[in-house]
C-alpha cells in the first residue's frame, strides 16, 4: 500500500538501511519479490555483501533448521536472479560461501560450492578450517563428493596437526559412511600418533558401551600406552561392541584397529559368530 502511494524502495532510513534489508532479516520472500518488482537496487547488496549474512543463519529451533535453511536458500536464489554477485567479498575478505561455512548451513554451502568458479583457490582456504568443514558433512548431502572430485586432499593437516578424518571421528554425531571413505582414502590411521589416539578415544565414546564415564575411565585408560595390546588382551569386549553398534560403525572401528595390528585370529577363537 505504501509503495502504491509513493514509497521509494531505494531510500534509506535513519539507520542507513533500505526497506529490503528488513525483508532479508525476516526472510520474507514475498516482500522481497514486491521490492524487486518496484526496482529495488541489488547493487546495495553487491556494494556490501555482509548485508545478506542473515540468509545463512538458523534462527529457528534445531528441529526446524532444515526448513529454515531451505526457505532462506530460496531467498538467496531470488537475490541472485536479480543480479546479486555471489563472488563479492566483505571488508573481512569473506564471501557468501564462507558465510555458509561459518553458519554450518550445509544447504547453502552445497548450493554455492556447486557454483564456485575458483574451486582450487577455495579448497586451499579449507585446510585451516577443517573443524568447521566437518560440521557440514553428513550422509544426506554431496559436499564431500564435490570436494573430492575437485581435488580436496583428505590427508592434509590443519594448523593443529589434524586431518579431516580426525574431526569426523571426534564429532558427537559421527557420519559412519564418511569416516569409512576417509579411512579408504587415508588407509593408515596410526594410533601411535598423539592426535590420532585422542581422536580414537573420542570415537570410542560414541559407542554406548563406552558412554558411561566410569566404564570408559576404568577400562580404556589402561589402553593409553598401547591401545592394540589392550584390545588384543581383552578380546571379549568385542562381543558387547558387536551387539550394540551399527554395522558400518563397527567396520570403521575394526579397520582402524586392524591397520594398527589387532590380532584377528584371537577374535575368531574367542567370539562366537
Amino acid at each position: 500500500m505504501l509503495i502504491n502511494h509513493g514509497l521509494n524502495v531505494n531510500s534509506v532510513d535513519k539507520e542507513g538501511k533500505l526497506p529490503i534489508v528488513y525483508a532479508i532479516e525476516k526472510n520474507n520472500k514475498e516482500v522481497l519479490k514486491l521490492f524487486f518488482n518496484h526496482h529495488a537496487d541489488i547493487d546495495y547488496f553487491n556494494n556490501d555483501i555482509s548485508l545478506i549474512k542473515a540468509l545463512f543463519i538458523n534462527n529457528e529451533e534445531y528441529y526446524y533448521r532444515e526448513y529454515c535453511y531451505k526457505k532462506k536458500l530460496e531467498s538467496l536464489k531470488l537475490l541472485e536472479e536479480h543480479g546479486l554477485d555471489l563472488e563479492r567479498s566483505d571488508n573481512d575478505h569473506k564471501y557468501p560461501l564462507i558465510y555458509a561455512l561459518e553458519a554450518e548451513n550445509d544447504f547453502a554451502f552445497q548450493y554455492l560450492l556447486e557454483k564456485e568458479l575458483d574451486f582450487k583457490s577455495f579448497i586451499s582456504t579449507l585446510y585451516n578450517r577443517l573443524s568447521e568443514l566437518s560440521l557440514l558433512l553428513n550422509d544426506y548431502n554431496n559436499i564431500f563428493d564435490l570436494l573430492i572430485k575437485n581435488g580436496f586432499d583428505v590427508n592434509r593437516k590443519d594448523q593443529h596437526g589434524k586431518t579431516l578424518l580426525n574431526y569426523e571421528i571426534e564429532k558427537k554425531e559421527t557420519d559412519s559412511s564418511i569416516i569409512f571413505y576417509l579411512l579408504e582414502f587415508r588407509r593408515n590411521f596410526n594410533l601411535k600418533m598423539t592426535q590420532n589416539k585422542e581422536s580414537f578415544f573420542e570415537y570410542l565414546r560414541s559407542f554406548s558401551i563406552f558412554q558411561s564415564s566410569l566404564y570408559f575411565s576404568y577400562h580404556i585408560t589402561n589402553a593409553q600406552e598401547n591401545i592394540i595390546n589392550y584390545f588384543n588382551n581383552n578380546i571379549s569386549i568385542f562381543e558387547s561392541i558387536f551387539k550394540e553398534a551399527d554395522n558400518l560403525k563397527i567396520i570403521n572401528f575394526l579397520i582402524i584397529l586392524i591397520h594398527n595390528g589387532l590380532n584377528i585370529d584371537g577374535m575368531k577363537k574367542e567370539i562366537p559368530y
